[in-house]
């Protein structure tokens, strides 16, 4: 899905005073794209996401997905097309801790309705793909940072997304796991046709992208070294 954002403009209430965090931003990406976004902390990149995901409001501007534009739906609309056609890995995982691995796929895959036995099958093999096969009756709060990690990302992907948004997908684990899991990512989504937009701090991951933007003073620009 192509994702189009004209205009985007985010202000925040600190101490009665309103301070705006992005500043009429602009970005195109096209079907199948997958786009690295850099910047400091506190920049507004997480902000970003959010907004183009429909989980934050925007005082102006628009986000368009396949031309339909996010910011006007009602809150029932948004939640309704995220389940249809956003994956999103959150930074702090916002898995459900009294339930088992496997049951917080499951959970996730039941909102788009599919049949038990091919959700159970379908969440198994994404368990597996992502080394959490001895994982998967574990419960949240027993596994470690890179676990929880993983079985985020697993969550993402279980109702087969279009747009897949990642916010630090890979900022709890090692190197060597970071690289492994962003290019079992990238081959899946680009096999899939998957357009995603992915937050990082980790500048040694921007080759793996077909583009890189970075977020500085509000505004969003791309990076010249776009191609690996």
């Amino acid at each position: 899905m192509m994702i189009e954002v004209q205009s985007l403009f985010k202000r925040y209430l600190e101490q009665g005073k309103s301070v705006e965090v992005l500043k009429g931003m602009e970005m195109s990406i096209k079907k199948g794209r997958q786009v690295c976004i850099i910047g400091a902390s506190g920049s507004g990149k997480s902000t970003f996401l959010h907004i183009i995901a429909g989980l934050e409001n925007a005082e102006d501007g628009k986000v368009l997905i396949d031309g339909k534009d996010i910011l006007r739906l009602s809150e029932r609309e948004k939640a309704i097309f995220r389940r249809e056609n956003v994956g999103f890995i959150f930074q702090n995982y916002s898995l459900l801790e009294d339930f088992s691995v496997l049951e917080n796929l499951l959970i996730a895959g039941k909102l788009r309705k599919t049949s038990a036995s091919v959700l159970k099958k379908r969440a198994e093999e994404i368990l597996d793909l992502l080394g959490l096969e001895n994982k998967k009756e574990a419960r949240i709060t027993d596994l470690s940072g890179g676990e929880a990690q993983r079985v985020a990302i697993a969550r993402a992907r279980i109702n087969e997304p279009k747009v897949l948004l990642a916010d630090e997908a890979t900022g709890n684990v090692d190197e060597a796991m970071s690289k492994k899991l962003l290019e079992e990512m990238l081959e899946h989504n680009r096999l899939h046709e998957v357009t995603m937009l992915f937050v990082t701090h980790n500048l040694q991951l921007i080759p793996y992208f077909d583009e890189c933007y970075q977020i500085e003073s509000g505004k969003i620009k791309k990076e010249e070294k776009t191609l690996h």
